[in-house]
């Protein structure tokens, strides 16, 4: 039987679940509290990483959703590129941790190079060696347009019958019990056997207002673009700190770096994050500062480019690092997807998930993900 999806949020993991679920014969409206792209799905790098998941349960969304936008690509612009992805090893113990990493990608038949000393300038030639300890390179790493790619997945949920709202923020349900049966926003009321919370950094205060804690909460995150030059960053490269993470007491603002160079010759270069209100995307020009600076302690030779725009967006994270996905025990028919990594690289295998769940009944890895997994005073909550 198809159902009313009413999915909360535009982005792109709206986005690809909306399209999702309007392929399978629903009938699916997209509400979005501001302008298309307007939040992290048009603020971030574009880069699509296999790297960055170690998991079984992570890597094949990411591989499935290499193809998914590659086969959009060939339908609708979105500047997809295969270009190959370096990751930076600043240390003998994240050599070892990627070491450890490889593991799980045999597993999956992801290929990775290994390089120290003058091999790693084969993939990035203007890395400045003196700052790394080794590299990474997978041959299956790539990057898009973000804008582009959302809209792209908004327009094929159109195209099967979808509705999108903008400036349709979510002001309360109207429940029969404990079973939501209409959302109201700024746009107005619409019916709903299901529900579907792919808000982003706002998913937590939307489950709030129908009294569900979920592990989300945020940080601001930096980026800038550079004007148009030669071509010099071959891949997209991305910083191997993770594989370890460590937290420094009292610096609110966190530096690693991740850099890829568009078609047109640009260099877009993050990533510094912070802690902010869930509403300040203004660019702090320290956190700006810093970032630029690390980005020419790894490519010293690119100091006389100039920066044209700066921006910054709210991203989710969860407080155990999993991600949320399920339908809540307290509201049977609100389903929840948040908090994925780099959601990006896998929301269009997440989005077919999605569809699985709520009209097969798919339960995902046991339950994991569940949004009922923590107590009501977890301290992200």
């Amino acid at each position: 039987m198809k159902s009313d999806i009413v999915v909360i949020g535009g982005g792109i993991l709206g986005a690809t679940a909306a399209w999702s679920l309007s392929k399978e014969g629903h009938r699916v409206v997209i509400l979005e509290k501001g302008d298309l792209v307007s939040g992290a799905s048009g603020g971030n790098l574009g880069k699509l990483s296999v790297m960055e998941r170690q998991e079984d349960w992570h890597i094949p969304l990411a591989l499935e959703s290499l193809e998914q936008y590659e086969e959009l690509n060939k339908s609708t612009d979105i500047e997809y590129c295969n270009c190959g992805g370096t990751m930076l090893l600043q240390s003998p113990a994240l050599f070892l941790a990627a070491q450890q990493m490889k593991e799980a990608m045999d597993r999956a038949g992801v290929p990775l190079e290994f390089s120290k000393g003058e091999s790693a300038l084969r993939h990035e030639p203007n890395l400045n060696l003196q700052s790394i300890y080794a590299t990474v390179f997978c041959p299956l790493e790539s990057v898009l347009n973000p804008m582009r790619a959302t809209l792209a997945f908004l327009e094929l949920a159109k195209q099967h019958g979808a509705t999108v709202h903008t400036h349709a923020k979510v002001e309360g349900f109207e429940m029969s019990g404990n079973t939501i049966r209409t959302v109201r926003s700024t746009a107005g009321c619409f019916p709903a056997d299901v529900v579907v919370n792919a808000a982003g950094s706002w998913a937590g205060p939307l489950c709030r207002k129908l009294d569900i804690h979920i592990p989300v909460g945020h940080h601001r995150a930096m980026a800038c673009v550079t004007e148009p030059i030669a071509p010099c960053i071959r891949t997209a490269v991305l910083d191997g700190s993770f594989l370890s993470p460590s937290t420094v007491a009292g610096d609110v603002c966190r530096i690693t770096i991740g850099v890829a160079q568009t078609a047109h010759g640009s260099l877009v270069i993050s990533r510094a994050a912070e802690e902010a209100d869930l509403e300040n995307k203004d660019v702090s020009l320290e956190g700006l500062r810093r970032m630029i600076q690390n980005f020419l302690h790894y490519f010293p030779s690119l100091h006389a480019i100039e920066i044209v725009r700066a921006w910054a967006c709210v991203t989710p994270q969860t407080l155990d690092d999993l991600p949320v996905f399920g339908f809540s025990e307290k509201v049977p028919n609100f389903f929840i997807i948040a908090g994925f990594k780099g959601a990006f690289g896998t929301a269009p295998a997440i989005g077919r998930k999605v569809a699985r769940a709520i009209g097969d009944g798919l339960i995902w890895e046991g339950g994991l993900f569940s949004p009922d997994r923590l107590r009501a005073n977890s301290p992200i909550s």
